[in-house]
């Protein structure tokens, strides 16, 4: 009984402080995309002197309105209210920014106001192209949706972190000269697994593929070993953390 009330405690403080997060996160979402645009800069440079656009909506299990959530014309047509969901990309597919508006509304419209978003806080070139964007990605390979959280803030919050998880998937896809395709690398990354030996150090379990090699080298170090002390990976972790910083 008391393990049962010690984990309740604990699965209870979880939700809490995920759902904390995710206030924060929608607080400062604005803050993240200007950010998230000036600083890959060091790392990648942007093609930004031509802006993609596109829109999309996403569902909720739900049958009453209720805030964003509106009863639309839904893409995958389903019966349900939706929000809809506008989208830039600079010309190579990496996400810019995004908006958040009512899933009632004509898409049309939703342009004009992340236009001048982009314009202004980004200082990116005025010239625009609508085009099918990253949706499918988003909808299919990060179970974008249905969406569960019911908070207008919370689900921009939501959407906040598929646009984050995008936008590191396509920095990553360019770094990777386009070899890849989507389900490949998050197959791959979901597999990069280490067994822990009796808390020694630890002993890759993942297969060793070309594409795993890649990945090393883009990361700038190796796990490709039958054995990894922890001295070892505090010191790949430590690389990486430097490699960050440098960017």
């Amino acid at each position: 009984m008391e393990y049962l009330e010690f984990l309740y405690f604990r699965l209870t403080n979880v939700f809490y402080l995920t759902y904390r997060a995710l206030n924060v996160l929608s607080e400062e979402c604005d803050l993240i995309q200007s950010e998230l645009y000036r600083n890959p800069k060091s790392v990648l440079k942007r093609n930004d002197g031509v802006l993609y656009y596109d829109c999309t909506n996403y569902y909720f299990e739900i049958e009453q309105e209720d805030g964003d959530k509106k009863y639309g014309k839904s893409k995958e047509h389903r019966p349900n209210p939706i929000v809809q969901i506008g989208l830039f990309t600079d010309g190579d597919g990496i996400p810019l920014a995004f908006s958040i508006f009512p899933g009632n509304q004509n898409e049309q419209t939703s342009l004009k106001p992340l236009e001048k978003k982009v314009i202004e806080e980004f200082g990116c070139s005025e010239s625009r192209w609508q085009i099918e964007a990253c949706f499918r990605i988003m909808k299919t390979d990060f179970s974008a949706r249905p969406v569960f959280v019911q908070q207008n803030d919370r689900i921009r919050a939501h959407f906040l972190i598929c646009f984050l998880a995008l936008f590191i998937y396509r920095l990553l896809e360019k770094k990777l000269e386009r070899k890849y395709i989507c389900e490949e690398l998050l197959s791959t990354l979901r597999d990069y697994e280490f067994a822990d030996v009796q808390r020694q150090g630890f002993i890759p379990i993942y297969e060793s593929t070309k594409l795993t090699d890649a990945l090393h080298e883009v990361a700038g170090f190796e796990t490709d070993y039958e054995f990894l002390t922890k001295r070892k990976m505090k010191e790949i972790q430590k690389r990486s953390k430097q490699s960050r910083e440098k960017s």
